[in-house]
């Protein structure tokens, strides 16, 4: 079995071992008052932990007496990696953007939004400097880090059955009971963390050698497929389709990555149609289905597609197994070039089934589809037309703000100086945030700030796959991410789910500065060694 041995950056080391641990396992679990107080809770409980991880490894450094007790900080300019330019280029830039800012403290705390202010944002970078230079990386996070969440996952599935086994949903109206669930509160925001899980088991379920690790994968990974459908938030879907659009680019690498990706498409189609039986058998014993499943789960083709990827499975296993040769071997790159011509396909048959649908005369000729491919007010709960407000605000900017933004989670603050009414008269509603990361932060922040935190995910993706791509655990951290990455363009950054994405960055970049850990548990030392026992 694999031990944890003493890390190679001595106390600092396993100082920032045990934060990772910490906020893989403990945080998603983490609540005060329920749902009362959550977001506010987990947002004290990071903060706390990372200035808490800080001092004590500065503090660690100045007792051992080293040359440069700011070292953990930075190892020096010829030591920095692009992501790391890419971070402290956007912590900068939005200092700039708090400096600048009409509304300072606001900006500073970001008390108007959800926290994600310059603090919150300084937290982030004081967390990657210190993580990605004091953290030796290994197997051990990947797998704590799923613990965590197929509790998160078994609570959440617990709350579809409407046990309630906490009590948490007491005190919530009928209305709301549905929208809040296991230890994230909001769906938007637990499926958001799901996005997560189900990049880490997919990849780890896809690229794991030893057949003992493979039953825990692949548990994790239906137990998510579950979790996140019943999540039921339109969100979870773009997670979803991230995770099957991208991930054949590195699992078509081999015959068996090849493999495991069909067969996690049948898990999933297999998963979604239990779900479709559950929700018949126990009408009103469980969450009412909504979001897009519930075109998926009324589709009469969903059991057929079940039954044919399982006969394609079958046969495709049966058909290899009597080639014989290395299942691990290298496939044809023509497989990528498929893949490509299909993606292309797809992408093209959705813009003409959108163009069709916003142009014809009936916009509801495609039925319970039409509320996803027209384009109006109504669209994505409200977004579009929240997203229309955001840009026609940002062209009343100052020319320097919009460079800089109005300041880290002001969104708010703009929409209701200039908006108020017409909100209201609209939809009855307030906007406090764009419900798209990338324009909340082109808006709050400035285009500027929204290329640097760009190039802090492209370079930090770029350098794993460069430097790591035959490491499952290194990976599955870079398609967490991209899962991501994917739905937060119609999601909230919160101090609930936005720490994981600079933790896994950091963590990665960790990875790539030691060669030992690339090393660990690549595809080939799997290989070589014995299944475990």
């Amino acid at each position: 079995m694999e031990r944890i041995s003493k890390s190679k950056y001595g106390t600092a080391g396993m100082i920032t071992s045990l934060f990772v641990l910490l906020l893989l396992v403990v945080f998603p679990l983490f609540v005060h008052k329920q749902y009362i107080d959550i977001l506010s809770a987990k947002y004290m409980f990071f903060y706390i932990s990372v200035i808490t991880m800080t001092i004590l490894v500065i503090g660690s450094r100045l007792i051992n007496k080293n040359e440069k007790a700011f070292e953990t900080l930075y190892d020096g300019v010829k030591r920095w990696m692009a992501p790391d330019v890419a971070v402290l280029s956007f912590w900068i830039l939005c200092l700039l953007s708090t400096l600048l800012s009409y509304y300072f403290y606001e900006s500073f705390w970001g008390n108007e939004g959800r926290y994600c202010g310059f603090f919150l944002l300084t937290i982030f970078t004081l967390m990657y400097f210190v993580v990605s230079r004091k953290l030796q990386f290994s197997q051990l996070y990947i797998d704590a880090f799923l613990i965590g969440a197929m509790l998160v996952c078994l609570w959440g599935i617990s709350d579809f059955f409407q046990l309630d086994i906490f009590g948490f949903r007491v005190d919530l109206s009928p209305g709301d009971q549905p929208n809040f669930t296991s230890s994230f509160g909001n769906i938007n925001t637990y499926t958001a963390y799901l996005s997560f899980v189900i990049g880490v088991s997919g990849t780890m379920f896809i690229a794991t050698a030893k057949s003992k690790r493979l039953i825990w994968y692949t548990i994790c990974i239906v137990i998510s497929f579950f979790a996140i459908i019943v999540g039921w938030s339109d969100n979870a879907y773009l997670a979803l389709a991230a995770l099957f659009g991208f991930i054949p680019f590195y699992a078509f690498r081999t015959k068996t990555g090849a493999k495991r990706y069909l067969m996690m498409l049948v898990v999933f189609a297999t998963v979604a149609q239990c779900v479709t039986w559950v929700c018949v058998a126990l009408r009103g014993k469980v969450v009412e289905a909504s979001s897009l499943f519930n075109v998926l789960g009324e589709s009469q083709w969903l059991f057929l597609i079940v039954i044919l990827l399982w006969g394609i499975t079958i046969c495709v296993y049966k058909l290899d197994g009597k080639k014989g040769g290395t299942s691990w071997g290298v496939l044809k790159p023509y497989f990528y070039k498929i893949w490509i011509a299909f993606i292309f396909i797809v992408l093209v048959a959705i813009s003409a089934l959108l163009f069709d649908a916003n142009t014809a005369q009936d916009p509801y000729k495609y039925g319970a589809l039409s509320k996803y491919l027209v384009f109006n007010d109504e669209w994505g709960t409200h977004r579009l037309y929240n997203w229309k407000l955001g840009i026609a605000n940002y062209r009343e900017f100052s020319l320097l703000h919009k460079i800089f933004g109005y300041g880290p989670e002001t969104y708010g603050i703009v929409t209701v100086t200039n908006n108020y009414t017409e909100m209201v008269n609209m939809f009855h509603e307030k906007y406090d945030n764009a419900h798209n990361e990338y324009l909340q932060y082109f808006i709050t922040i400035g285009p500027m700030g929204l290329l640097a935190y760009l190039g802090m995910l492209v370079s930090g993706g770029r350098l794993m796959i460069k430097k790591a791509i035959n490491n499952p655990g290194i990976m599955a951290m870079f398609f967490a991410v991209i899962c991501y990455a994917v739905q937060a363009a119609v999601n909230i950054a919160t101090p609930m789910t936005t720490p994981f994405v600079w933790l896994f960055l950091a963590m990665g970049v960790a990875a790539c500065r030691n060669e030992d850990s690339i090393k660990e548990f690549s595809k080939e030392a799997d290989l070589r060694a014995k299944d475990e026992e």
